[in-house]
């Protein structure tokens, strides 16, 4: 990958005009990756400062505002000001799954940053397990987008290609004009489909090869099931250049 991928931005073939980016509050998105450019070229020791000068400020506010942190710590032997310094997070036990359930509104922190935006519930879909329902500030969504716009642009994905979909929070067909945030925000995408995997394998494979997608996002286990039934008759994706895998084990 080129240096200069973030440069490209602006030159690209697909980018929105500048007064639209403007209005879907894709700024801010942007200076988040511009950031991210800089930060992912730092030093490896300089890094792990700025890793664990956020850390701190982190752990700092979550000891404060989080009985269920504040009790993990107490029980580790930690105070905040350990996690700052080299070598302190290994110190924390690993957070299970069990444990984040258990821990219910105990694990939200009564007061947040206003600076950081509004509030919203987020829950996970279950496909590996109880579902897992976490709270996030408006600033921790901005920075997911960016995130996930940085791992298209790091792998070049071609916008204008048509994007297909099987994750298990889908209930029903659906069918987008474009990909959806973060790419819609900066980009002319081409169009979405969507599609719950608990639907026959048979059909999934008539809706993928009639979609003909360039991109697929898939479940491992719904890519082996496709893989499994499209190989012994021949028939292929002729278009598809990426397969993305999420929630279960690959």
């Amino acid at each position: 990958m080129s240096d200069d991928w973030f440069d490209r931005i602006a030159s690209h073939p697909l980018l929105l005009p500048r007064s639209v980016r403007m209005e879907n509050g894709s700024a801010e998105v942007l200076a988040l990756l511009h950031e991210r450019q800089v930060s992912e070229r730092l030093p490896p020791e300089e890094l792990a400062r700025h890793q664990r000068t956020m850390l701190l400020a982190v752990a700092r506010h979550s000891a404060k505002n989080s009985r269920h942190f504040a009790a993990r710590m107490q029980a580790a032997g930690l105070v905040p000001s350990a996690l700052g310094k080299e070598g302190g997070l290994a110190r924390l036990p690993p957070l299970t799954r069990e444990e984040l359930v258990r821990a219910g509104d105990t694990l939200f922190c009564k007061s947040c940053p206003p600076s950081h935006g509004p509030i919203a519930t987020t829950t996970t879909s279950g496909s590996t397990g109880e579902p897992v329902t976490i709270r996030r500030t408006g600033l921790c969504h901005s920075h997911w987008l960016a995130y996930t716009l940085r791992e298209h642009l790091w792998h070049q994905r071609d916008f204008a290609g048509r994007l297909a979909v099987l994750r298990a929070n889908i209930f029903g067909p659906i069918e987008t004009p474009d990909w959806g945030p973060p790419c819609s925000l900066l980009f002319r995408t081409g169009p979405g489909s969507a599609m719950p995997p608990a639907r026959s394998v048979q059909e999934l494979c008539s809706w993928l090869t009639g979609f003909d997608p360039e991109h697929l996002l898939v479940l491992p286990s719904t890519l082996a099931a496709l893989v499994a039934e499209l190989t012994p008759t021949g028939q292929t994706l002729r278009r598809l250049k990426s397969i993305r895998t999420l929630s279960e084990t690959v």
